[in-house]
Parts: structure tokens; C-alpha cells; sequence
């Protein structure tokens, strides 16, 4: 089913956009929903899963590059998982691009922003001493939106499908102070009601690089 649009051209175009954060505070309400459960969730060794072992969680923050329209952008972000002991870790996630990518508009160009977020599954596949690897997917929803730069009049606006898996691996320092990096790629869908961008120029590849929070289990436990 096809999100719902964030709004009319003729309601758009009065609307202000005062920079990238607006569109997070604009974007979808599951974005938020996901992400309020999994930071306010359980911290490490806080609940119990129903074998009677400590579940164990994990917060983490990282930045990277993506592709947008074909060429590197600059994003970041963060989100966390929470370890029951199954074979799957759930949580979830948000990313959203830190500079507007310029595209082909009006009498010069205009400014597109990009933001999404979801739910994140992860499932370890092996470790090795203090590095350990896993395979995730991030299921959920974006927003778009393409304005007039410097005054950041709203031009169009619309929300999107997401679907990245991503291979993940994490290097343990010192306690439950983690380094990860994500190699991943992008699929979106649903995209409609932006001028002179589609579904084909929000997909891409991303490698990123972030520091976590908390212990998981290891293939030996």
C-alpha cells in the first residue's frame, strides 16, 4: 500500500523548511514510535527472556556515506537492538542525510532532503576473538523533500518505502564499548509527488562507521 503523501502541492508550497532537522520533526510517526521504544527500552542485562538469561542490549550511533541520485551524500544516525537469546535481534533504526543534495530545478536547482527509519532485524553469522559479524535488514519508512534553497520554500514532499540490508561488524574495545561498520544497500519505493525525483534516485549503496553501547552474546554462548 502506498504511504500517505505529506500533502497537496498547493499546501506544500506555503510551507516553510528551515533545514535538515525539520525533516525529521516532519516525517513519518512510526520513525518515532520505533525509535522512542528501542531508547527507552531495556538497557544491558536489564530483563529477562524466557529461557531465564539476561537479555542484553545495545545502542549505537553512526555516520557514513550514501548514494543520492548516484553521487556520495553525507548521513548519520543511530538506533539499537535488544538480544533475547534468539537467533534474531530486534530493534530498530533512523538515518537522515546531514546536507541537502542538490538537484536540477526552477530557474537554477532545488534542495533535497531525505530522511527514514524503521525496524531492524539482526542475525549473527559468526565471531572471531573480540570481532564478531552479523546480517541485518531495516524495514520501514522515509520522507522526502524538495525546496528552494536558502529561503527553503516547500516544493514538494513525499513519503517512501524502505527496505536495506546491510552486512554488519563490530570490534570490541574495552568493557561494552564497541566499533561497527555497515556496508548496505538501499531500496525504496513509493515515490511519486517529487519533481524531478523518483524511487530510482533515493536507492543506493552506504558504508558506515559508528561506535555501540552493550554486549551481545558471541556464537560461542
Amino acid at each position: 500500500m502506498k504511504p500517505d503523501r505529506s500533502g497537496t502541492p498547493s499546501a506544500l508550497a506555503h510551507s516553510p523548511d528551515t533545514g535538515p532537522g525539520s525533516t525529521l520533526r516532519r516525517g513519518p510517526a512510526v520513525l518515532y514510535a520505533v525509535l522512542a521504544l528501542t531508547l527507552l527500552g531495556p538497557g544491558p542485562a536489564a530483563a529477562q527472556d524466557t529461557g531465564g538469561r539476561a537479555a542484553r542490549a545495545a545502542l549505537e550511533a553512526a555516520f557514513g556515506a550514501t548514494a543520492v541520485r548516484g553521487k556520495p551524500a553525507p548521513f548519520g544516525g543511530g538506533g539499537g537492538l535488544l538480544d533475547l537469546g534468539t537467533p534474531l535481534r530486534f530493534g530498530g533504526a533512523g538515518w537522515v542525510l546531514l546536507a541537502p543534495r542538490s538537484i536540477p530545478g526552477g530557474s537554477n536547482h532545488y534542495d533535497l532532503r531525505v530522511a527514514y527509519g524503521g525496524v531492524l532485524l539482526d542475525a549473527p553469522i559468526g565471531s572471531l576473538g573480540r570481532t564478531s559479524l552479523s546480517v541485518r535488514a531495516l524495514f520501514g519508512v522515509g520522507t522526502a523533500k524538495v525546496s528552494l534553497p536558502i529561503v527553503g520554500t516547500l516544493i514538494g514532499a513525499d513519503n517512501f518505502g524502505v527496505v536495506e540490508p546491510e552486512i554488519h561488524g563490530t570490534v570490541r574495545l574495552i568493557g561494552g564499548l564497541g566499533l561497527t561498520v555497515e556496508c548496505g544497500y538501499r531500496g525504496v519505493f513509493g515515490v511519486e509527488d517529487l519533481p524531478g525525483v523518483g524511487a530510482v534516485d533515493l536507492r543506493g549503496p552506504s558504508v558506515r562507521l559508528g561506535v555501540v553501547l552493550g554486549n551481545f552474546r558471541t556464537s560461542s554462548e
